[in-house]
């Protein structure tokens, strides 16, 4: 196989990689926007003449609770799926670093997958997928915390 076929093999699986990462995170975004506005939409039912019973509160606690579960597992599925997108990536890109014969005059295979911050922590996309999970964990904290004080 040539150098020129080899790079294109390549590229080829790292577009679909991308495409990948693009299409999980626009699904899990809407789907964590749908979980918000339901969230946010039942904590105006805490007002006291909204609830026909007391006992309606445990309930909508209850609800919420498995809401904020629902969140953060979501997050954390979406974030494993997007880290193993950009490990299949990086494993691309070594296996054509790693090939004897390439042509060094073709453009980089990929960017830089992520920014460097503190000038050492590598983020990524999936670590802002892995900070909603924290947001609906944080959530689920206050909601329990707020129904049992």
């Amino acid at each position: 196989m040539l150098s020129h076929e080899k790079y294109e093999l390549a590229r080829g699986q790292i577009r679909h990689e991308d495409e990948l990462i693009n299409n999980r995170t626009t699904w899990f975004l809407v789907f964590q926007g749908l979980l918000f506005g339901t969230f946010f939409q039942a904590l105006g039912l805490f007002e006291p003449h909204k609830l026909p019973h007391s006992s309606h509160a445990e309930l909508l606690v209850m609800a919420l609770s498995i809401l904020c579960i629902l969140g953060a597992v979501s997050a954390l599925v979406a974030a494993a799926a997007v880290s193993a997108a950009h490990a299949q990536i990086t494993h691309v890109r070594e296996w054509w670093e790693a090939q004897p014969d390439r042509n060094k005059t073709l453009p980089r295979l990929t960017g830089t997958q992520g920014i460097v911050a503190f000038g050492k922590i590598k983020v990524s996309g999936a670590a802002f997928l892995g900070a909603a999970a924290a947001i609906w964990a944080l959530f689920l904290v206050l909601l329990v915390w707020g129904a049992w004080v």
